[in-house]
């Protein structure tokens, strides 16, 4: 038996045992079995360099509310990954659940950081919807007063790197954040105007539905 060969039309083996360890340790989770620890795990052991796979499971943590355990695996993202801002917003994200506020604002401008880096390299490598994801996280946590100061010169850098290109998320996620129609109008206004296509990235506003027509 040892030296026969496993059937892989029988037998699950390689990198799909453990990819249907972790789906089996989720559901072990939704009939709250303490065993969905050992399993959700099985992605990693599989490909223990793979970033992606720390991600996704401090994700499942995040959802299960295990903080401690989420940030761990963040961090050894952040090791895989170590110019990926977005770990650090979500790590940011978690700390602030954990009520950790001033630790919080230090990851989110280690991600800002890190995403005006990459804006200045080649390609403005940020997609937009990380962006719009910071400030959400940023609005939803209480500090985005306090990282306004940081976060608008990053997006007016985006706008001038891309121009319009998948800003709309962008703007409204400001827009939702401003402390009123007023100042959100005219934060749009400000980091818009920064692109070489202000023009036509202000008409799409104008015909977004989130707008109100009293701020168009």
């Amino acid at each position: 038996r040892l030296a026969a060969k496993p059937d892989a039309n029988r037998q699950l083996i390689g990198g799909d045992w453990f990819e249907y360890a972790g789906h089996y340790g989720e559901l072990l989770q939704l009939a709250k079995d303490p065993a969905a620890i050992d399993f959700v795990v099985g992605p990693i052991e599989g490909a223990g360099a793979v970033a992606r796979h720390y991600i996704e499971l401090a994700e499942l943590y995040v959802d299960w509310g295990e903080f401690d355990r989420a940030l761990v695996e963040y961090g050894q993202a952040a090791q895989l990954r170590p110019i990926d801002g977005s770990i650090h917003a979500a790590m940011a994200s978690v700390l602030a659940l954990q009520g950790k506020q001033a630790e919080a604002v230090a990851e989110w401008r280690t991600g800002i950081g890190m995403y005006r880096d990459a804006l200045n390299g080649p390609g403005g490598g940020v997609p937009a919807m990380r962006l719009a994801e910071l400030i959400d996280d940023a609005n939803r946590r209480k500090s985005f007063a306090t990282l306004e100061p940081e976060i608008t010169p990053l997006v007016r850098q985006y706008a001038a790197v891309n121009g319009g290109y998948e800003m709309s998320a962008v703007l409204e996620a400001g827009y939702r954040a401003a402390a009123n129609a007023e100042k959100g109008t005219a934060w749009i206004i400000d980091v818009a105007g920064s692109g070489p296509q202000q023009t036509e990235t202000l008409r799409q506003v104008a015909k977004s539905k989130w707008l109100p027509d009293a701020q168009k």
